[in-house]
Formats: C-alpha cells, sequence, structure tokens
C-alpha cells in the first residue's frame, strides 16, 4: 500500500537550516508540458513533466492522462490554493536540494529493475514509485468509490517525506522523536521501533507491514491523517480498516486530537483542499498531448512482462515498435521512422491526425520484430495465452528492407511499407472514422472495395469477375482482411510504391500508379485523397526529419 524508495547516496544537506530557504528559487507555474527524457542516468524513462522543479519521469507504458494526472496531483499539493504560486517554497526548495522525483511505471517488475539502475550509476536523489494502472483520474468522476487513486498516496508521500519532514524535522521528522511520532506513538498503542506482533486494542493505526521501518510508519501515518482531513478516505472504511480506523475529518478531529491540531496549524500551510488532478482547471486533451512529442528512435530495453520474447523497443509517438534480441538495429529504426512518417506526414514534429493516434493509444496498438519465422509462430500462441489485451501487427526483420528506397524502388520491396500502414489503418483510421474507412461492411472504404472485386464477396469467391481490379485470393483473408489490404493497395499506389511491381502484384491488385487509381477506381482516390481526413502524401521513406541509422 505504501512504498518508499530512496535513489542513493545522498551528498545533499540531510537537516536543513530555516534560514537557507528564504527567497533562493524563483517558481514558475507548471505548464504540463511532457518532454523527452534524454538524460543518460534514466534510460528507462522516455518522459518527463517538471512541477515547480520536481520531475515526474515516465517510461514509456505509463499513458500520458497518467503522467500529467500525477503531475496535476503534484502541483495541487504543492500550490493548494492555486495561485499559481508555491503555497511554501522552504518545502519545494527542500525537495529540491535533495533532488526528489516521482517515477511512474507500466510494469511492477520495472520498479526493481530502476531501483537497481539508480543504485548501480550512483544516482544522488529521492524517488518514489507511481504505477501506471494504479492512477486513476476516474476516482475522482465517479464521486470518489471505487478503485481508489493512488496518486493521492503516493505523491504525498514524496512530498511529505523530502519537503515537510526536513524543513520541520522537530514538527514532521519522520525519526526520533517529533510531533508527528509522538502522536503516532499513541495512535499506534505504544512506541514501537519495530512491529509489534499484535496492535494494542485500543490502537487506531495498525499498519502490519514487516517491511515498513519505524520512519515508513510516520510516513505513512502523515499520509492517513491528511488524506482522512481532506475527505480521500469518507468511503474506504472497509478497505482500510485494518490499517487506519479514522475514515473521516471528524473522526480525526476527536480521535486524534494530537495529529489533528499539527494538520490545521496554520504556520505550515498544508493542504486543505484534496487534489482531484485539475490544477488550475486543467483538462486533459488526448489529442494535443499524444501528437506532440517526436520519437528520437532511441533503442530501449524492453522490461514489460507482456513482452517476454522482446529485448528492444523504440516509442513513436507513444506507439510501440518491439524487436526480439537478433532483428538488426538498423531494421527497428527503419520501421519506426516509417511509422512516425506516416503518422506525421509534413514531419513537422506533431502527428498530423491525433484523432487517429489518440484511438491507436486507446487500444494499445503496437509492432513487433521477428527474427524467424518459428518465433513469430512461439509469439503468437504467447499473446493468445496471455491477457494482455492490445492490437499489434508484426513485421520481419528480413522483410524490413531499407535499401529498397536508395535503390530506386527497385529489388525486393521493403514491407515496412506495408505492415506498418496495416498497423495504422487497421487500428487507426478505421476506428476513428469507421463510416468513411471501417472495415466492416457498408463504410465508404467497403463500398469501393466491393465495386473494385466486382460484387460483394464475404468469402473469397472461386473466381473474381473479369472487370475486377483488386484480386486477393487468400482463403485465411477475411473481408475485414480485404479491405486492410485494400486500402493499402491504393495508399501505396498512389505514393508511387507499386509503379516498378506491376509483374510481381497483378494477380492480387492491377492499379500500379496513381493515374491509374484515379481513372479507374475514383471512390478509393476521392477517399484517399480527401481533404477531411489527414492522410499520407508523400511515401515514407524511413528517414523522419533526416534521421540516419547509426548501426546495424
Amino acid at each position: 500500500m505504501m512504498r518508499f524508495l530512496c535513489m542513493v547516496l545522498f551528498l545533499l544537506i540531510s537537516v536543513f537550516p530555516n534560514k537557507i530557504f528564504a527567497g533562493v528559487i524563483s517558481f514558475s507555474t507548471p505548464t504540463f508540458t511532457i518532454e523527452r527524457c534524454d538524460d543518460s542516468r534514466f534510460t528507462f524513462f522516455d518522459r518527463k513533466v517538471d512541477v515547480f522543479g520536481i520531475p515526474i519521469y515516465a517510461v514509456p507504458e505509463v499513458h500520458p492522462r497518467k503522467l500529467l494526472h500525477a503531475a496535476n496531483v503534484l502541483a495541487q499539493y504543492l500550490d493548494n490554493n492555486e495561485d499559481g504560486q508555491v503555497d511554501n517554497p522552504r518545502v519545494v526548495e527542500a525537495m529540491i536540494a535533495r533532488r526528489a522525483f516521482l517515477f511512474m511505471w507500466g510494469d511492477k517488475a520495472q520498479v526493481d529493475e530502476i531501483d537497481a539502475a539508480f543504485e548501480a550509476n550512483g544516482w544522488e536523489g529521492e524517488g518514489l514509485d507511481l504505477g501506471n494502472d494504479e492512477t486513476r483520474p476516474e476516482w475522482f468522476l465517479n464521486g470518489r468509490v471505487g478503485k481508489f487513486d493512488e496518486a493521492i498516496e503516493q505523491v504525498w508521500l514524496l512530498v511529505a517525506t523530502t519537503g515537510y519532514a526536513q524543513v520541520y524535522p522537530n514538527i514532521f521528522g519522520e525519526a526520533g522523536v517529533s510531533s508527528l511520532t509522538a502522536a503516532m506513538d499513541v495512535a499506534r498503542g505504544g512506541r514501537f521501533e519495530e512491529l509489534p506482533a499484535s496492535y494494542p486494542d485500543n490502537a487506531w493505526y495498525t499498519y502490519s507491514d514487516q517491511t515498513c521501518d519505524y520512519e515508513c510508519m510516520a510516513s505513512g501515518y502523515f499520509y492517513w491523517g491528511m488524506s482522512s482531513v481532506l475527505g480521500a478516505q469518507a468511503n474506504r472504511g472497509d478497505v482500510i480498516s485494518g490499517v487506519w480506523k479514522l475514515f473521516r475529518k471528524d473522526d480525526v478531529k476527536t480521535g486524534d486530537p494530537s495529529l489533528y491540531a499539527l494538520l490545521n496549524d496554520p504556520s505550515y500551510i498544508l493542504p486543505t483542499v484534496l487534489p482531484d488532478g485539475t490544477y488550475r482547471n486543467f483538462q486533459y486533451s488526448e489529442e494535443a498531448t499524444l501528437s506532440q512529442t517526436p520519437p528520437t528512435f532511441d533503442i530501449k530495453s524492453c522490461t514489460d512482462s507482456h513482452f517476454p520474447f522482446f529485448n528492444q523497443r523504440i516509442n513513436v509517438f507513444g506507439i510501440q515498435v518491439y524487436a526480439d534480441p537478433n532483428v538488426p538495429k538498423n531494421k527497428i529504426q527503419h520501421a519506426a521512422n516509417v511509422l512516425a512518417q506516416y503518422l506525421d506526414n509534413d514531419e513537422n514534429g506533431v502527428v498530423d491526425d491525433p484523432r487517429v493516434l489518440s484511438v491507436m493509444h486507446e487500444n494499445n496498438a503496437f509492432l513487433f520484430m521477428w527474427s524467424d519465422e518459428s518465433l513469430f509462430e512461439e509469439l503468437e500462441a504467447a499473446y493468445l495465452s496471455n491477457p494482455w489485451e492490445g492490437e499489434g501487427q508484426d513485421l520481419g526483420s528480413e522483410e524490413s528492407r531499407p535499401e529498397w528506397h536508395s535503390n530506386g524502388y527497385t529489388g525486393e520491396f521493403d514491407g515496412a511499407i506495408e505492415e506498418v500502414w496495416h498497423l495504422v489503418t487497421s487500428v487507426g483510421y478505421s476506428l476513428a472514422y469507421p463510416e468513411a474507412f471501417g472495415e466492416g461492411e457498408l463504410s465508404t472504404l467497403t463500398s469501393a472495395m466491393d465495386i473494385a472485386r466486382g460484387g460483394h464477396f464475404t468469402e473469397v469467391p472461386v473466381q473474381y469477375p473479369v472487370d475486377a481490379w483488386y484480386t486477393y485470393d487468400d482463403e485465411t483473408c477475411d473481408y475485414a482482411c480485404m479491405a486492410s489490404e485494400y486500402i493499402y493497395w491504393g495508399m501505396s499506389s498512389i505514393l508511387g510504391a507499386q509503379v516498378n511491381r506491376r509483374n510481381e502484384i497483378y494477380d492480387e491488385w492491377k492499379l500500379c500508379t496513381k493515374d491509374e487509381v484515379q481513372k479507374k477506381d475514383t471512390a478509393l482516390y476521392g477517399l484517399l485523397t480527401s481533404h477531411d481526413y489527414s492522410l499520407p502524401t508523400v511515401l515514407p521513406d524511413g528517414s523522419y526529419r533526416n534521421f540516419t541509422s547509426t548501426g546495424n
């Protein structure tokens, strides 16, 4: 329930004299801009948000909404009246001096690995972790019922331990004797440096985690009292009664008057309103947020337990490209660049259609690359047996051919052009604009496809009509699959990918140039060149914003 990680080697001041804090640092009001994290000490993280000088780091699996929610909660704890200025500058200065930070993970296994990496690198700072799935903005929207928003707890523990406990050690200190620990000893029914075999019957703070030492207990006590006074625990009695029995403000006032007095003493400028993640009326815009962080194409390690086969990944606007250990670096980067160019075709650093990207995120879209076809079958079986929810598209290492572009669109075709586009259309455009690009019956796309195939065939016909120009005959490809292939053939021909491939693809697709699509398949051409949708107008070549791969 309560986790605190001290991220090693404090060469900093451990007890801060009051006199050093006056007017040292100027704090800027947070803008909640998600920035790229390129600090070599933080290789696990790809993004960060700064809140009054306190960084929040996130691994790629953390959803931007969750990251920004945690950032807003931190801002509200530090500037509770939301006037744009921190309420207690001394507290924030102490946090900055101790290099306080929050880090967010997607899979629990990442916590120990990140912690070990910090220790190995000798990082000086003090951090606390928060999981993507335990960060729940919806808890507030649902009237503070349902699964609890753990950001309320974890963020406060960071503020309390690296801030208040340092500035006011005699009051909020977590070790030795302070006003806080004296009150806690009463709440626990005695002073227990170690966890007792059982708490006295009259105790109301009865946390029993063997890994939580006395300082940890004090940090938790501060949290339970503060959160109850602010109203976070009013509906949670059945969940928390084994740890804390004073669920409401009045319960704390009458049951723990010493703690209540501390929490309401105006001298310390503590929060009086429970954070809800809407600092200064902040409203999360998924489309705007997801689309504004250009990829760097750095290959990171993959530690997500859902993806045990992969040890490489690249984040492209929040869409992950995974690869097994034997896929060469240049092949992964090429596929990632093709994805970036499909999503940001004008290469201005902002996704062309945020709505498409948002839908891809909602459906956990990902591309995975394999080096051997037998491994692909193992991967497919693993996903079927794993409760992972997501929509993936595969691409073979040998199918990803950057050289096809440099060779003037000749030689063996670059399969990344096709497979990546399938991911973007099937998990993006078809869901963002189902009436236009839906892969089921009666969309604009499938209506055009029925004409191109010479009729409405839910199954592959024995023979296509002689006037059909889209004649794919793979029996394993159902109607939706046919639609996915159809939009690929049309778009790739319009963009110039099929000009030199007529003999190779004629049995499946007969319109190999832009002019042929425009003249023969007017419905598809009109759809794919419509200004109503931000579709690509330039064929990706794997060099997004002049990127050049540096290795094999």
